[in-house]
């Protein structure tokens, strides 16, 4: 009877590790890391760095470096905004912020990030004003 119970509980935690280590190989197997939504262990894995600039023109004169952190209640949430589908929305949201405080003529970005420790690469196109351009400047395509 001790040896069967021995076997339950061999074969359970058997099927334990084999579930651990099956659903992270979806990531490697399909070559997507995805470290938002579902939630997984392959999450802390991931290692993301991102260098993001603003710089805004007005109709009188003074070109200013705008910190993008501003604009957030709890300044540790800013880099929400690092993913291409979020980044519109909050360019849209930057351009009417920034149009409140003068005459604003253009809205110009530097958004770079690096996944893993791999080569930085933009998230915006650079020398296009994040206001009228389209998708808010943001590159969609990888």
């Amino acid at each position: 009877m001790e040896q069967r119970g021995n076997l339950r509980a061999s074969l359970l935690i058997g099927i334990f590790l084999v579930v651990q280590i099956a659903l992270p190989l979806r990531g490697f197997v399909y070559d997507k890391h995805d470290t938002r939504g579902n939630f997984s262990w392959n999450m802390y894995s991931q290692g993301f760095e991102c260098q993001m600039t603003y710089l805004a023109s007005y109709a009188d004169g003074p070109v200013v470096e705008v910190d993008h952190r501003h604009f957030f209640h709890r300044r540790s949430r800013h880099q929400l905004v690092f993913h291409r589908d979020v980044l519109p929305t909050f360019h849209s949201y930057l351009c009417e912020e920034l149009g409140k405080s003068g005459d604003l003529v253009r809205v110009d970005g530097i958004c770079l990030c690096s996944h893993n420790s791999q080569e930085f690469e933009p998230l915006v196109r650079d020398t296009v004003d994040l206001c009228s351009d389209e998708n808010y400047g943001v590159i969609t395509e990888r």
